[in-house]
Formats: C-alpha cells, sequence, structure tokens
C-alpha cells in the first residue's frame, strides 16, 4: 500500500518558485536521473510503502500545493558523524488541487486516500491564474 510524506516549503509561496528551487538544488545521479536530495533527522519506518509511487506533498502558505515523486531514501552521515536521512524527489514538481493544511515541524505521512489529485487531471489551463486561498475554497465548494 503506497504512502506519502507531507513536507513544509518554507519562504516559497508557489509551484513556480518550488520548481526553480529544486531545480538550483539537483543533480544529476548516475542511478535516478535528475534529482534534490531534502534531508532531515529522523528516517522514515515505512520506506518500502513510501517507495512503492509515493511522492513527498509540499505545504506553502498553509496549503497543499505541489508534489514531488520520491525516488529514493538514503540514510547517511553528515560532517559531524551524527545519522541524517536524504529523501531524494525528482526535480520536476506536479501541482496539485491546493488543499488546506496547517504546518508543523519536521514531516508527516500522508495516506495514499487523502491526496489531493493533480491540477491538469481536474482543471483548465486557467488554474494556474487562481490563488492557492480561492481555489481551496472552490475545492470546498465542490466547484473545481
Amino acid at each position: 500500500m503506497t504512502v506519502h510524506l507531507l513536507r513544509i516549503a518554507p519562504g516559497i509561496s508557489t509551484v513556480a518558485e518550488l520548481a526553480a528551487r529544486l531545480d538550483m538544488y539537483a543533480v544529476d545521479d548516475p542511478t535516478l536521473g535528475r534529482m534534490m536530495a531534502t534531508s532531515t533527522r529522523n528516517t522514515p519506518k515505512r520506506q518500502q510503502e513510501l517507495l512503492d509511487g509515493g511522492s513527498v506533498y509540499w505545504i506553502m502558505k498553509g496549503h497543499i500545493m505541489a508534489r514531488a515523486p520520491l525516488l529514493d531514501i538514503r540514510v547517511e552521515e553528515d560532517d559531524e558523524g551524527r545519522r541524517i536521512c536524504r529523501l531524494c524527489v525528482a526535480a520536476v514538481p506536479i501541482a496539485v488541487v491546493p488543499t488546506k493544511r496547517r504546518g508543523f515541524q519536521g514531516w508527516r505521512y500522508l495516506p495514499d486516500a487523502d491526496v489531493p489529485s493533480d491540477l491538469d487531471k481536474v482543471t483548465t489551463s486557467a488554474s494556474e491564474d487562481i490563488p492557492a486561498e480561492l481555489a481551496s475554497e472552490l475545492k470546498d465548494l465542490g466547484l473545481i
């Protein structure tokens, strides 16, 4: 059963800004291709479920607004000998239907049943012009 991760994108307000940030820190990995690694102290215990098609869903301005497919989870040591977990994600984010979500510290699991739909599957090309708050309200009303 697939499970996903929720993660805050601090200082980022739009999917375009997230795409630029992912691209800025992306590297060409010999086995994974173009990817970006984000670090965390805690290693997820449900690694198999995450790597079975899971994604990292990014929260921006109080809304889940994008996802990046999870490619690998690597446990390494930093320069000071502490264990860290690197979440390797695809360097290109996918916009999702904005969904309200409160902030938190670190990451949280997101069950497959609770993930928002990809934006291109449910809206028109004009959807990029809709602010996240308005899109979230329209979703709550069942209009998108």
